[in-house]
């Protein structure tokens, strides 16, 4: 009897540490949050960095199909439900008036990762009586089919104002669709 306890408290422990997150380290081996650090700021150039240490990753294994969910640190989904959920980065930048705006990103060093079938968007179910919130999976297909499109790491996905300040919403993309 006590080796049956035993073998099971054993799975039981393996099982929580096979599935649980793990640190994939771009810079830095101890767990982090991303830092944007601003480097120049005059009336025709805004020049930022953006360091990210890594990110946590954890396979979840959802009707017999292995998936791979990325988590990043402040970090955030944008696609729709159902389509891969790669996580992204916002900041807003302080910019001078001017006519237009471009930005430009250079990349550094960047980290291969072997592909995997990233978990989907899943939809948020709120529970009005207590609050709290539940995940439902969803998988679109179509989407998953797409082929995969080299898409720009830095985009601006926003402008405005702000007591009398221009901004513009730059999007990271620090994750490449690897499907």
């Amino acid at each position: 009897m006590k080796k049956i306890f035993a073998f099971l408290l054993l799975a039981i422990v393996f099982t929580s540490f096979a599935t649980a997150q793990q640190w994939v380290n771009f810079s830095s081996s101890n767990p982090g949050t991303p830092a944007m650090n601003l480097i120049t700021s005059n009336a025709q150039t805004v020049t930022f960095e953006v360091a990210i240490p890594g990110i946590y990753r954890m396979d979840t294994i959802v009707n017999g199909t292995t998936f791979r969910r990325l988590f990043l640190p402040n970090g955030a989904a944008v696609n729709p439900e159902g389509s891969p959920e790669i996580p992204v980065l916002k900041y807003r930048v302080a910019v001078p008036k001017c006519e237009g705006i471009n930005v430009s990103c250079n990349v550094i060093s960047q980290q291969n990762m072997t592909p995997c079938l990233l978990y989907p968007v899943p939809h948020i179910i709120f529970d009005s009586i207590t609050g709290a919130q539940s995940e439902q999976f969803v998988f679109d297909s179509v989407a998953y089919a797409q082929p995969r499109l080299n898409e720009s790491i830095s985009i601006i996905t926003a402008d405005g104002a702000l007591r009398e300040q221009n901004y513009v919403e730059v999007m990271v993309k620090p994750v490449e669709n690897y499907w």
